[in-house]
């Protein structure tokens, strides 16, 4: 194993190229609302939320500006965890949302 410098690291997080969109969800896990930060320069990015089953719970449209920030309350997700998914350039990129 080689060691890798903090150097490395903060040059690749600021190599980081401008297309490739940074999705936050806050807070996760979250009670009664959350929020999203899309910071993007990509043309549209949908965000889909799934449950555990599978099925689609959330869907936004195609968001294309940059700097996007939407809040929405989710009343009908019953606590648990959930999968949210978009994709950048054909790839599907996914994490865990978690409803308290």
């Amino acid at each position: 194993l080689r060691h890798i410098e903090e150097s490395e690291v903060i040059s690749h997080i600021d190599n980081r190229r401008e297309e490739d969109p940074v999705i936050l969800f806050s807070p996760n896990p979250f009670a009664d609302q959350v929020s999203i930060l899309i910071s993007s320069r990509t043309s549209k990015i949908p965000i889909a939320i799934y449950n555990t089953q599978g099925q689609i719970v959330f869907q936004s449209a195609d968001i294309t500006d940059s700097n996007s920030f939407m809040k929405f309350k989710p009343e009908t997700f019953a606590p648990g965890i959930y999968i949210y998914q978009y994709f950048v350039k054909g790839i599907r990129k996914s994490g865990k949302l978690i409803r308290q």
